[in-house]
């Protein structure tokens, strides 16, 4: 460009793309509130930066206790229950794996410390408890556990057809819609734009 050209919008576009790959850079830089939560931990299993899960469930979700009769559970058992409704997943994982050792643990109460595990950053322990649930009645809710697992390991060309078989089983599942969705998002191709 010479000193008699105008300004363009085309000329600058170049300017435009390195400004912004500064301003991003320095803004990272900067953020002064990131910590590292030692109790979560990352899917390769190192401390992460992620705060850990907090799930509110949604008020037309179906909850697995109104799926099944209640069963009769020990002490122990009832206190995983509750603190998991409490939303302790720590202490639901930290309690839970000698009381699932020593004691027989009905469907729902191994589908509770599947999603802790899971919650929790421990995606490996919780895709074995997940796939200790594929005989159960609660078999929709394990797969969609164990597809959402596979979507946080960033692989959702596994978590795809997890979900696609809940919905056979269950068109009307909104969770398994939602994954499907967020997985078909991630697996769509990238649209590059070439100068």
């Amino acid at each position: 460009m010479t000193p008699s050209q105008p300004l363009s919008f085309a000329s600058l576009r170049p300017l435009g793309s390195v400004v912004g790959l500064i301003l991003c850079c320095m803004a990272y830089a900067a953020e002064p509130t990131t910590t590292i939560n030692p109790e979560s931990t990352s899917p390769s299993g190192t401390p992460g930066f992620l705060p850990a899960f907090k799930y509110v469930p949604s008020n037309a979700e179906r909850k697995p206790e109104a799926q099944l009769p209640s069963p009769a559970r020990s002490a122990d058992q009832q206190r995983l229950v509750e603190l998991s409704a409490n939303g302790d997943y720590s202490g639901v994982v930290r309690e839970g794996a000698s009381i699932m050792a020593r004691e027989k643990a009905d469907p729902e109460l191994k589908l509770i410390f599947a999603n802790s595990l899971a919650w929790t950053g421990n995606l490996s322990a919780a895709a074995l408890a997940y796939a200790d649930l594929a005989n159960s009645p609660l078999i929709n809710e394990a797969q969609i556990g164990l597809a959402n697992v596979e979507r946080w390991r960033g692989r959702d060309d596994r978590a795809y057809p997890l979900y696609q078989e809940v919905l056979k089983r269950d068109a009307s599942n909104a969770d398994a819609k939602e994954g499907l969705e967020l997985s078909t998002r991630e697996l769509r191709p990238r649209t590059a734009v070439v100068h």
